[in-house]
């Protein structure tokens, strides 16, 4: 049983957000724009599945038998862009 989930929590969302800027900046300079600031950011789900799985939270949220999970954490950026 992890007992610190709520403080690694906070760092995989602030490693998340940062992921996001990235991207959008990726996508910016791809056509030739900036991004200036951010419009929003969103938490979506906080998805743990056992480490080889490709099924979904639904689908493994009663799954007690691996001790190694994945975790897939999801945020949602807007960004305003020049």
């Amino acid at each position: 049983f992890y007992k610190d989930f709520e403080k690694i929590k906070i760092e995989m969302l602030e490693e998340a957000t940062l992921d996001s800027r990235i991207k959008a900046e990726h996508i910016a300079e791809s056509v030739g724009s900036q991004v200036l600031s951010v419009h929003s950011l969103n938490t979506g789900v906080f998805e743990l599945t056992p480490e080889d799985s490709s099924a979904t939270t639904n689908e493994t949220w009663n799954e007690r038998l691996s001790w190694r999970k994945k975790i897939r954490v999801v945020v949602h950026g807007a960004f305003f862009f020049k």
